[in-house]
């Protein structure tokens, strides 16, 4: 692979990029939308249980979650379109763990 591990980036579109995207699909769910579509992660019952997270571990909404990942690439692709070039890679996560934002600044104090 060509690329290296890079540090944390923010994920959320730009105002720009936002209004891009509604122009180009004429959608005006774009706006709203801070993140781009496929970066949403589902943990079931079954993935929790994997991950050893009991009902009383669960997380609030709105508390962030350290999540690592490993990922096996299951298709690459590059094409040109009317709007330009575009490039996709495809992730099967394969390995995850979860570490809670919160305990992680408590051990530091």
């Amino acid at each position: 692979m060509a690329f290296q591990v890079t540090h944390m980036k923010d994920m959320s579109k730009t105002h720009d990029q936002k209004a891009e995207e509604e122009e180009k699909h004429s959608l005006p769910i774009a706006i709203e939308n801070d993140y781009p579509y496929g970066l949403c992660v589902s943990l079931n019952t079954q993935t929790l249980e994997n991950l050893e997270v009991d009902h009383d571990d669960m997380p609030e909404v709105g508390d962030m979650i350290h999540l690592m990942a490993m990922a096996k690439v299951t298709s690459v692709r590059m094409t040109d379109s009317e709007h330009g070039p575009e490039r996709c890679i495809e992730l099967q996560i394969t390995h995850l763990a979860l570490e809670d934002e919160d305990d992680e600044y408590k051990d530091d104090e």
